[in-house]
């Protein structure tokens, strides 16, 4: 489940960290924290977690293979969570259960914005994630038969 809500945003969280030491310029977003010193230095060294968790998630990946209940599963979680955010409130925005990530707007009432961004999230992060994923690790089932 981590594999698919981590590998493809930590990459791009990845590239736009790097895009930025090499040219002074943000490629997507997203690391804008990580130039602001109103967070402490050793506050936003933590965030490069996000620089060892792919290659973390591939060696595990290819150690153990990919569940392919992880796409099910982690919908139904990222939905509940997604849910559940509304309640921190909207200054938060929290899974982005207030204001999309893009536009930083609703997307309209608050049913429609919460089941389009969960909408985006699977289309956009899981299922493609879990197409390759699919593809390129065996199932964990037959990783489980071989031994």
């Amino acid at each position: 489940m981590s594999a698919l809500t981590s590998l493809l945003i930590d990459v791009l969280w990845d590239l736009d960290l790097v895009w930025r030491l090499l040219t002074g310029r943000h490629l997507i977003g997203g690391t804008e924290y990580m130039w602001d010193p109103k967070y402490p230095l050793w506050v936003r060294l933590l965030s490069l977690f996000h620089l060892a968790l792919p290659v973390v998630l591939f060696w595990a990946l290819r150690r153990v293979g990919y569940d392919r209940k992880a796409l099910p599963a982690q919908s139904l979680l990222a939905l509940a969570l997604i849910l559940a955010s509304r309640l921190v409130g909207p200054d938060a925005n929290v899974n982005f259960s207030w204001r999309d990530p893009f536009l930083h707007r609703a997307l309209g009432p608050p049913a429609l914005h919460l089941a389009a961004t969960f909408a985006g999230l699977a289309a956009l992060v899981y299922l493609p994630t879990h197409a390759l994923l699919s593809r390129t690790f065996p199932s964990r089932e037959r990783t489980d038969a071989g031994r």
